[in-house]
């Protein structure tokens, strides 16, 4: 009964096979991407050991009995819980804590948060994106990630100053001396800030970074990797929308009435093919763009980064979005249009995580929108890069950057991507967001099902969606977790047409996402 649940549950994937090595790539290159990659699997361990403390061990007996199959099911969800079905038991018995392994199983968040007010010189600890949190007595104490997981961490740091020996690109070797630094310091400023300036064909993003595994609290960082190489003409092509960023985040439709400081406008484009990826990069959904780093005092100094992988969105587009195209929607799609449109939203997401408040002006001083939310910052920053990625194309078109004819691609592109955001468990962020987006334009009359097709109003679509991106912006810059509660309990729940059209696409056999196999 396991083994037809996990075949069934690995069938919804398309496996993709992904060269390491490219052509015509020097010898030196090849060494510095092989001890990438190497630094790159103890990360991978570690990030193991952060969802759950018996992974390592289930997946040394996975290996010992040679079974491929449920083999394949833990390395694409990286542990013993289904991700595409709200985290569900299948390798283990036990439920998913919603703290992972970053807090003490029987905490809960009231417990937390009473703590961290009654003690606060240790809340800043405690609430760090790089620290675990540990009972000792009737205490909670903060535990670095550098002596968490001293072993692998050592491991990555030495393979990241081999790596630094090895190459001879100056930006590089400084940025990998100094995360290999950061893993024994747990201090990752400084190497954050050389990563957003690195200029280098080889492009790594290596660390703890995204919070989406902390569904108790959304503090603590997951180590992840992602090993590319960089389209440089390309990433030079879509810079030309930077300049473009600060009067786009002015001219966004949000409420004068709130005190915040905006988001730097700094951001650098990179469009890589990926050639490895492991922890949370490899977890689950596969991450097609993200925009790094997330701490909001780095982000408020210095900015941001926005990272394509193109060689992925190539593979999701073709195997899973042009399919989906052709079932949702009545008429025939001219596929290049829909593909460029797919691409520069993706490209306009990450960008809009650099827009409206970053840090919040309360009473007590500065507070950032992810600490003010909590749990629901997440599914919020999600659904409000969404709909201000649409706003940015929309914007773009009226000043002339883009054609003005493209207008109806570009939001049945976002429509697509609230869809495919649906086929995913509704806990996930991207989930969450989407599903908030989607049933509050469907109120708004912005589109109608019609014979199992949509049909989009698309003047109606358009002034519906700038009252949501309003919602979000107004939601961030109050920093009021009650009234983001409000809307997050009126619009938090599944289409019903989503569920419709995740049980027809299985049926015709659309992948649910793709599995990368990295050669």
């Amino acid at each position: 009964m396991q083994k037809a649940r996990i075949r069934a549950l690995l069938g919804r994937l398309a496996k993709v096979k992904i060269p390491i090595h490219q052509e015509n790539m020097s010898k030196e290159d090849e060494q510095v991407l092989d001890l990438l990659v190497e630094a790159s699997e103890a990360i991978d361990r570690v990030y193991l050991k952060q969802i759950y403390d018996r992974n390592l061990e289930l997946l040394e007996q996975l290996k010992r009995k040679k079974d491929n199959l449920a083999l394949d099911f833990f390395m694409w969800n990286k542990g013993p819980w289904d991700r595409m079905h709200g985290n569900e038991p299948v390798l283990c018995k036990e439920q998913r804590p919603k703290g992972v392994e970053y807090y003490p199983k029987d905490m809960t968040k009231e417990e937390f948060e009473a703590y961290a007010e009654k003690h606060k010189a240790e809340a800043a600890e405690l609430k760090s994106y790089y620290t675990l949190v540990r009972r000792k007595a009737n205490r909670l104490v903060a535990v670095k990630y550098s002596e968490a997981y001293e072993e692998e961490l050592r491991e990555a740091s030495e393979k990241l100053d081999k790596a630094a020996s090895a190459t001879s690109n100056k930006s590089l070797k400084k940025f990998l001396r100094a995360r290999a630094a950061a893993f024994k310091s747990n201090d990752y400023a400084s190497s954050d800030i050389l990563w957003l300036k690195l200029d280098s064909t080889i492009e790594p993003t290596i660390g703890p970074y995204e919070v989406y595994d902390d569904m108790l609290l959304g503090y603590k960082a997951a180590f992840e990797s992602y090993i590319g190489i960089k389209d440089i003409e390309k990433s030079k092509q879509l810079m030309l929308f930077t300049k473009y960023l600060k009067a786009i985040d002015l001219s966004m439709p949000i409420s004068k009435a709130y005190k915040f400081k905006r988001k730097s406008q700094e951001s650098p484009i990179s469009v890589v093919n990926e050639v490895f990826a492991a922890g949370n990069a490899n977890a689950g959904y596969t991450t097609s763009a993200f925009n790094l780093p997330n701490d909001d005092t780095i982000r408020e100094a210095y900015g941001s980064k926005k990272v394509l992988l193109k060689n992925i969105m190539d593979y999701k587009f073709e195997k899973i979005v042009a399919r989906l195209a052709d079932l949702v929607f009545e008429e025939e799609q001219e596929k290049r249009a829909l593909l460029d449109a797919n691409f520069n939203l993706v490209l306009f997401h990450e960008l809009s995580h650099g827009m409206g408040p970053g840090m919040l002006l309360k009473q007590k001083g500065k507070v950032s929108v992810g600490e003010a939310l909590k749990d629901l910052y997440s599914p919020i920053e999600e659904a409000k890069a969404d709909a201000a990625g649409l706003y940015c194309a929309l914007w773009l078109m009226d000043k002339g950057v883009l054609k003005k004819e493209q207008e109806k691609e570009y939001i049945k592109a976002y429509y697509l991507m609230l869809l495919r955001s649906l086929r995913n468990d509704l806990h996930e962020a991207h989930a969450s967001g989407a599903a908030m987006s989607y049933n509050f334009l469907e109120e708004k009359a912005a589109f109608k099902e019609k014979s199992e097709h949509i049909i989009i109003d698309f003047e109606k679509f358009k002034a519906a969606h700038a009252s949501l991106l309003r919602q979000y912006l107004d939601i961030e810059a109050a920093g009021d977790y009650a009234y983001a509660r409000k809307f997050v309990d009126r619009y938090f729940h599944r289409p019903a047409y989503s569920a419709l059209i995740s049980e027809k696409s299985h049926k015709k056999g659309i992948p649910f996402d793709i599995f990368p196999v990295f050669k």
